[in-house]
Order: C-alpha cells, then sequence, then structure tokens
C-alpha cells in the first residue's frame, strides 16, 4: 500500500512530464525518496556542501549589491528552500522584496529571519518600514518596539537610537504620549539589574548618564548568562554597527547584507 510519502514524491514526478530522460526521472525520485522518507535536508539531498551555499549567497549579495533585485531574490528565494534555517537567506530575500516595493511579502520574509535570529532587531527595524509604506502606523509601532526592545547590545546602539526617534515621530503623527518602549520587563528577563536605572529618562535627550548605568546592567547581564556568551562575541568582535548604516534623522537606509 502507498504511503503518503509515496504519493507526494509520484505527484511531483507526474509534474515532469515526459520532457525529461529517464535518468533525470530517476534522479529527481532519488533526491525524493532522500527528503520524504529518509527525512534529509534538500541540501543534503542534493549532495550540495555549505561551501556551495555560501557561493550562490555571495552570487546573490553581489546582486542584490548591484541593484539586481529581482535575480536576487529568485537566489535567496532557491536558498531557502535549500535550507530556510539560516536567516541570513531569509534577511537577503525580504531585502530584495522590500526593494521592489513588494512590501506586505517582504514583511513575511523578514519575520522568517526574525523567527530563526531571535535576538536580532535589524528584521523588526525594516518590518516597520513596511508598514510605514503600507500606510500602517499601528503595526510599524509594534515593530519599532520589538527593535528597541531587541537593540539593546553595543553594537545597535544606532539602530535603537534611530528606531526610537522613528517611534516618536510615529505617536506623535498619531496623537500618542510619548511614553517609553516596553523594554524594562525584556531587561529583566535576560538577566539586566535594572535597579536605580531611570527607564523613562533612557530614552528621552539628555540621557547620557541613564545610558551608561543601562550599558553597564547589560554587560553585568552578558557576564552571568551562559546564553549570552554567542552575542557577547559578537559584540566584542565589531567595532561598529554591522547591521545597518544608521545615523539619527536620516531617512531610512536599504538593508545591508552580511557577506
Amino acid at each position: 500500500m502507498a504511503t503518503a510519502a509515496d504519493k507526494i514524491i509520484k505527484k511531483e514526478l507526474d509534474k515532469l512530464g515526459s520532457e525529461i530522460t529517464k535518468e533525470q526521472r530517476k534522479s529527481y525520485e532519488d533526491v525524493l525518496n532522500k527528503i520524504f522518507k529518509d527525512g534529509q535536508s534538500p541540501q543534503q539531498a542534493m549532495g550540495l556542501s555549505d561551501e556551495t551555499l555560501e557561493a550562490f549567497y555571495g552570487y546573490a549579495y553581489n546582486l542584490y549589491g548591484s541593484g539586481n533585485y529581482l535575480d536576487a531574490q529568485r537566489i535567496f528565494q532557491f536558498l531557502i528552500n535549500l535550507d530556510a534555517s539560516r536567516s541570513k537567506y531569509a534577511l537577503g530575500l525580504a531585502a530584495s522584496m522590500h526593494m521592489q516595493k513588494n512590501y506586505q511579502a517582504a514583511i513575511e520574509a523578514y519575520m522568517l529571519a526574525a523567527f530563526y535570529d531571535q535576538e536580532n532587531p535589524v528584521p523588526f527595524f525594516h518590518i516597520a518600514d513596511c508598514y510605514i509604506k503600507l500606510d500602517n502606523p499601528y503595526g510599524a509601532l509594534l515593530a519599532l518596539d520589538d527593535a528597541i526592545r531587541l537593540g539593546f547590545y553595543p553594537r545597535y546602539t544606532l539602530l535603537r537610537s534611530k528606531a526610537i526617534l522613528m517611534r516618536k515621530k510615529i505617536r506623535d503623527d498619531l496623537g500618542l504620549p510619548d511614553t517609553p518602549p516596553p523594554i524594562k520587563e525584556y531587561l529583566i528577563l535576560q538577566g539586566c539589574d535594572v535597579e536605580g536605572l531611570d527607564i523613562e529618562k533612557l530614552f528621552l535627550p539628555g540621557s547620557e548618564g541613564e545610558e551608561e548605568k543601562f550599558e553597564e546592567a547589560v554587560k553585568k547581564a552578558e557576564g552571568t548568562s551562559q546564553e549570552r556568551e554567542k552575542a557577547q562575541m559578537i559584540v566584542q568582535e565589531s567595532s561598529e554597527s554591522g547591521d545597518v548604516d544608521l545615523e539619527p534623522g536620516r531617512q531610512w537606509d536599504p538593508p545591508k547584507l552580511e557577506l
């Protein structure tokens, strides 16, 4: 009796029609069997090395950098089909869609990037811009809150500053009070000692003193939490922001991808 996997494989093979050779059909069937019966990833089933995927990524990266967003999008989508767990593939796909003004699809791809890199504020920052372009300021506010909440590591200082300014402007335009972002509870969950730290002052002009206390609280949390070792190494290795080329007051810039 045919299993569910057998039915899926037959359906996919039937789509190929008669235009391919028997050898090509057999090769495709072998790949499908490895995926649906052996539980291999598409990358493993096709025998592609990590180096090969990185070569594809480098090509897509260059296409994106040269403004060829549609072709870049196709390659990033191909890479996601091979291995969806690499957040930079999803970020590349989202950025390519973003630059083509396909904002709703870009939001979905940014969310995929955020799912696989849950300590990265960059996807949420760009989601906010997509929501602004879609005339959804409330969606943008939610995304900015997440960007600010996750942007407490020093490498994201510029992004956090930009997000705070964007958040304030949107709230002003909507006639909402300029309340501080919901970050205190998150800091506590991360092990930060927030005693003596005035969260409200932290996000207002002239908050240099509170910023120092804030950074010190984060450093202490990083030093006591093994789960933050990876993030701490990133901070130490990065002498400047590697996420987005930002300065407070500047207009939104296209996402910068990592190579």
